[in-house]
C-alpha cells in the first residue's frame, strides 16, 4: 500500500483472478457436476429468504425461479451486493463510484499487486494488478461524483507516483 506519508508492505498469499481463464473452468466444472449450473446474460431479481437464509433466486430474463440448496454462495454483484443485501450483510445503498483501467505492458515484480491511497489520487484509489509476468492491469476508482469525468485524466498522472512508473 503506498500513500504520501506511508508505505506497507506486506507478504503473504494471495490471488488477482484472471477472468478469461476462470470461466472456461467453472464451465467445466458445472459439465462435471450435475447440482451446479452456471448462468450468462442476466442477473438476479429476487432474492426469497427465511430466517435469514438464501431459499430460492428469481431471474428475470425468464422468470423463472431457482431453489438455493447450497451451502456457500458467491455474490458476483459487485458494489450492488444484491445476495449480500437481502441476507443483511451488505448496506441497502451503496454511493455510485466509477472505474477506469488500462492493460499495460508490466516491467518488474509480476507477483506483487499494488494498491495507491492518498490525496494525490483526488479522494479515489489506484492499483496494479500483474496479469502475467508481461502484462499488468492499472487502474483508478472513485467514489467522488466530481471526478468521475476526469477519471481517465486521474488515471494518466497515477505514472507521477514512483512506484508505478518503476513497475509499469
Amino acid at each position: 500500500f503506498f500513500s504520501r506519508d506511508a508505505v506497507a508492505d506486506k507478504k503473504g498469499v494471495a490471488c488477482i483472478i484472471n477472468r478469461r481463464k476462470l470461466f472456461p473452468f467453472l464451465e467445466r466444472e458445472a459439465q462435471r457436476n450435475p447440482n451446479l449450473s452456471i448462468r450468462y446474460g442476466t442477473f438476479v431479481e429476487k432474492v426469497n429468504v427465511n430466517d435469514g437464509s438464501i431459499v430460492s433466486i428469481v431471474y428475470p430474463k425468464d422468470g423463472s425461479e431457482i431453489e438455493a440448496t447450497a451451502k456457500i454462495f458467491a455474490d458476483c454483484s459487485g458494489i450492488s451486493a444484491v445476495l449480500g443485501k437481502a441476507v443483511g450483510l451488505s448496506p441497502r445503498t451503496f454511493p455510485e463510484a466509477v472505474g477506469f483501467e488500462y492493460l499495460v505492458p508490466l516491467k518488474k515484480e509480476p507477483n506483487t499487486a499494488d494498491l495507491f491511497i492518498g490525496s494525490s489520487l483526488k479522494g479515489g484509489y489506484g492499483w496494479i494488478f500483474p496479469l502475467n509476468k508481461e502484462n499488468a492491469v492499472i487502474g483508478f476508482g472513485t467514489f467522488t461524483r466530481e471526478n468521475f469525468p476526469k477519471i481517465e485524466k486521474i488515471l494518466r498522472t497515477m505514472w507521477q507516483i514512483p512506484r508505478v512508473a518503476e513497475r509499469c
